[in-house]
């Protein structure tokens, strides 16, 4: 596998069609790849004790200890601190963790899919091919415990095996669980009684990586002295997604928020216009966009960076919309009321492809500088605008 891969060579031999139609969802997956194949860059021991030594990053609730299939609690192995901003948190104790390492207990470092460049191209690589939020974790065993008893995940799992060696037991699959209490409140004795039947046992070796579909049972351990993995969750949409973001949608519409008439006839009449509206929603728009985030390539740049004031418009998933007197600014995450002072002004930037900050300012001189500011925040924080380091003023 390449750094940055390819999907039509990341799946192979099986092929991608292949995956997609009998495996994507259904079934586990092995790509035993071989030490030579590992992504050079993608994760070492050495980047993990480089981690693990900004203290700063992490917390209880991002690192954990798990053994004999719980986690430990948080006061076995933190200390009371402040965090960057004064705020109290449970900060873990290097000296401690690797104690109770050294006893057996697996490490746990989550959402770590932005902490390197390299996770951060595997993580956009994925979210790219499943069209899903995707979201990294480190597992590093010491010993053959199982770090965790056998459950399922809401998400599938693509386990990238980095140094050492692990052996997976995969069992039956609960039918598409999501992120729900239902599913994630449930205890060890539903996880025993539904595990279902041993279904097969892989040792994943440096460069091989696993696929399991979301809600497939499985455990793992470590078979040297020492594992090293790099999980990425990856959650696709689903159809109750689908219809949360719908739902967002007809908040606006004004029939949506009417009361059902009474009357049988009136009801079915309703209803019936209620669906033309959905159908004119869905034929101007996938409610799906606003669920997965945009993946942008990302180019590593380093500090000094020349100072540019010049903003990027992102014109091609945004617009305005007039609606009963309110002007409204529609991204594929969200769909906001535009304030009246600003109801004049942003007209004037979705006309631009880019604007310098004097441009701005000869254009609207009674706005503040401060005013300015908070409009540029919100809108990079909406992706309405960027950055645009490399844009000239002309």
């Amino acid at each position: 596998m390449a750094k940055t891969p390819v999907r039509d060579t990341f799946f192979d031999p099986l092929g991608w069609g292949t995956f997609e139609e009998e495996y994507l969802g259904k079934k586990f997956y092995h790509f035993a790849c071989g030490e030579d194949e590992v992504p050079a860059t993608l994760f070492s021991w050495e980047v993990l004790n480089t981690l693990l030594a900004q203290e700063g990053i992490w917390s209880g609730g991002t690192l954990k200890l798990a053994q004999n299939g719980a986690l430990l609690a948080v006061e076995k192995y933190c200390r009371q601190g402040l965090d960057r901003e004064g705020q109290g948190k449970w900060i873990p104790d290097l000296d401690r963790v690797l104690d109770w390492w050294q006893q057996g207990a697996g490490l746990v470092c989550n959402d770590v899919a932005t902490l390197t460049p390299a996770l951060r191209e595997m993580a956009t690589f994925l979210g790219e091919v499943f069209q899903a939020r995707v979201l990294a974790n480190i597992y590093a065993t010491s010993q053959d415990v199982p770090a965790f008893a056998p459950h399922f995940d809401t998400h599938d799992v693509w386990a990238f095996q980095v140094s050492g060696t692990k052996t997976w037991r995969l069992y039956g699959q609960e039918d598409a669980p999501i992120n729900h209490p239902i599913f994630n409140d449930l205890d060890k004795a539903y996880h025993h009684a539904h595990k279902g039947a041993l279904q097969g046992e892989i040792t994943t070796s440096p460069g091989d990586v696993l696929y399991i579909p979301r809600g497939l049972y499985h455990d793992a351990y470590a078979t040297d002295h020492a594992s090293l993995h790099v999980t990425f969750s990856v959650t696709r949409p689903t159809g109750l997604d689908a219809m949360s973001a719908l739902f967002e949608r007809l908040i606006h519409v004004p029939l949506a928020r009417q009361d059902v008439p009474l009357s049988v006839r009136a009801r079915t009449q309703y209803l019936q216009q209620l669906s033309q509206e959905i159908d004119a929603i869905l034929r101007q728009e996938n409610p799906l966009h606003a669920l997965v985030p945009a993946q942008k390539e990302r180019v590593s740049r380093v500090l000094p960076l020349p100072v540019s004031p010049v903003m990027r418009v992102e014109k091609g998933h945004v617009s305005l919309r007039h609606e009963q007197n309110t002007l409204w600014l529609v991204t594929p995450r969200a769909q906001v009321s535009v304030p009246q002072e600003w109801q004049s002004i942003l007209p004037w930037i979705m006309t631009k492809s880019t604007f310098s900050q004097e441009e701005f300012h000869h254009a609207h001189p009674s706005i503040s500088k401060a005013s300015f500011q908070r409009l540029m925040n919100d809108l990079l924080n909406m992706s309405v605008l960027e950055h645009a380091p490399n844009a000239r003023e002309s």
